[in-house]
């Protein structure tokens, strides 16, 4: 009995070390949360997560990103799609593949397939070769040539992070094959265009109605300052002003919100020649990017 307890004693202590051998190894990923911007070194632009969703039983993530690039002047433009390129790398091995849709000008669509729940942690590298005058900053001349060329690299790079949590699973994601789904991520973005719309045509409606109200206010103040004194007058007077200032505030919001209401129709109209385009196969989907291993996720 002693001797089978001995063995049976080394038996678990085996299996114990052996499932401490193969057990995952513990990540520290610094996941990139929804609505997070990522800023390029070299201040090329920046990278906003807009949205990540995965479905493990489709083996399918969807990752929404919005490019921003600031101008000299203060004011901002998309990134010239041309001007991107993606990676895509995952901790474990995986025959991933990843398709980028453009809807807008600034915003990408990352699909990435056959993705099993093994993946474990993900990284999209997006890699930014916009121009920049922004110099390379050495401050003791000794890089070489190729550590100047890495600087510069990691510089126009920024990396997006996931690891799934159940925030992210979402099972209404079905992978219909590139083209449909390169459509129905577009006919998204036209409902969100419109939902943006609707919006701005709410602002107007409350806009308008403060007007009226400060108009009758003005008009009220006026009808009462025939009967008062000279220091009431004063007092009326700055009442007035700032009524008729409200009133120019509330114009300058609706001519906002109606510029506004112009350039979601012109995306609309954009985004529904695209769906036609996809559909006759004149607009030529990007192809697709095979992922690659990379365990250290602290790049």
């Amino acid at each position: 009995i002693r001797i089978l307890t001995v063995i049976s004693c080394v038996a678990i202590m085996g299996l114990l070390l052996l499932g401490t051998k193969f057990a995952p190894v513990p990540l520290q990923v610094n996941v990139t949360g929804v609505n997070k911007t990522l800023d390029y070194e070299n201040e090329s632009g920046s990278i906003k997560l807009l949205s990540k969703m995965y479905n493990p039983k489709e083996n399918i993530m969807v990752l929404s990103i919005q490019t921003t690039r600031q101008l000299d002047a203060g004011s901002t433009v998309p990134i010239p799609q041309n001007q991107l390129k993606f990676k895509l790398q995952t901790y474990n091995p995986e025959k991933a593949t990843m398709q980028i849709i453009p809807t807008t000008s600034d915003k990408f669509t990352l699909v990435v397939r056959h993705l099993t729940p093994k993946y474990r942690a993900l990284k999209v590298k997006v890699i930014n070769n916009t121009p920049t005058s922004t110099p390379y900053v050495d401050g003791d001349d000794s890089d070489t040539p190729a550590q100047k060329r890495a600087y510069k690299e990691a510089g126009k790079t920024v990396t997006l992070r996931v690891v799934t949590n159940k925030k992210m699973i979402n099972s209404s994601i079905r992978d219909s094959g590139r083209k449909t789904f390169a459509i129905q991520t577009t006919k998204r973005e036209i409902d969100h265009q419109q939902n943006l719309i609707t919006s701005n045509k709410k602002k107007i409606i409350a806009a308008k109605k403060l007007i009226s109200i400060d108009k009758n206010n003005i008009a009220a103040k006026k009808s009462e300052d025939q009967y008062n004194t000279t220091g009431e007058k004063k007092s009326t007077q700055d009442t007035l002003d700032n009524l008729q200032s409200d009133i120019d505030s509330q114009n300058a919001t609706i001519k906002t919100n109606q510029d506004a209401i112009k350039i979601h129709d012109q995306k609309i109209e954009l985004l529904q020649q695209q769906i036609a385009d996809i559909q006759s196969g004149v607009y030529k989907l990007p192809g697709e990017i095979q992922s690659t291993q990379n365990q250290n996720f602290t790049k």
